[in-house]
């Protein structure tokens, strides 16, 4: 059984069940595996109604998917739950250079992020404990430029997708390659984080007023799809990884910037 968690280009989530769970009627459900032995026993009666095996063996079937995906959910609450106490911090720095005209000016630190390996370190021995494990994929976005990141989680014989559209990093003059690669790294490690609401801190997050609120991320997003802005810039320059990341002090300098282009964009329009 799998269930698809999707995340939208808006940041919005949105969980899709298979045809089966949809139909699942819970006080029909066989309660035991023996019921298994009842259907094997009844399919070697010469007079057994067919419909009836048939629906006997769906029943089973949905008694199994909603086992495994019970499992799950429990596998998963208690991977967050342990992962609450687990502090992994951004230790990997990006900088940027202080004049590009000019190498000998040396550089500056842009941001600070935790690799999918740190990450990786921490996390899978904690996975590993409940039986669970991750692996990931890049599909086909509807969004020209964009590409979708897939983190699977697998469990107790149920599977979840936790999917993220992303836009292809092409900043430092990255080659196509060289920007699917940034792509693929960045997305693979929010989508775990995503996946199983792990928190990431840096060194500086006392006094930045914590993390925006889901609704000022959305307002952000929405205000970069309007001004045709260029994400991977716009993070840049407010030394983040994503939108979500931004601290409360900085919201106003990110609407600000953003209000500027979109009048920028209005007054060129009008002429």
């Amino acid at each position: 059984m799998e269930t698809v968690n999707n995340v939208a280009a808006d940041g919005q989530s949105a969980i899709v069940h298979d045809s089966a769970s949809r139909e699942l009627a819970p006080s029909a459900a066989p309660t035991s595996g023996g019921f298994m032995s009842i259907i094997e026993r009844a399919a070697l009666l010469d007079d057994i109604d067919a419909d009836k095996l048939e629906k006997m063996m769906k029943m089973q079937m949905e008694w199994e998917d909603r086992q495994a995906r019970k499992l799950f959910d429990e596998a998963r609450a208690r991977i967050s739950a342990k992962l609450a106490h687990v502090k992994i911090v951004k230790g990997r720095s990006v900088a940027y250079d202080i004049d590009k005209h000019n190498k000998a000016a040396g550089q500056k630190e842009a941001f600070k992020y935790a690799a999918l390996e740190d990450i990786d370190k921490l996390v899978r021995p904690i996975m590993d404990e409940e039986g669970m494990t991750a692996s990931y994929d890049v599909e086909p976005c509807a969004l020209q430029g964009w590409h979708t990141i897939v983190c699977w989680l697998s469990c107790a014989g149920h599977r979840e997708a936790y999917r993220m559209p992303m836009p292809l990093d092409t900043s430092g003059g990255k080659g196509n390659a060289q920007a699917m690669g940034s792509t693929q790294s960045y997305g693979w490690r929010r989508a775990l984080c995503g996946a199983l609401n792990i928190v990431t801190v840096g060194e500086d997050d006392d006094g930045a007023g914590g993390a925006i609120t889901d609704e000022q991320a959305a307002e952000i997003k929405q205000a970069l799809k309007e001004t045709e802005s260029d994400v991977v810039k716009f993070l840049k320059y407010m030394k983040v990884e994503s939108v979500e990341e931004i601290r409360t002090r900085d919201l106003k300098k990110a609407l600000t910037m953003l209000e500027s282009k979109k009048k920028q964009r209005e007054a060129a329009n009008a002429k």
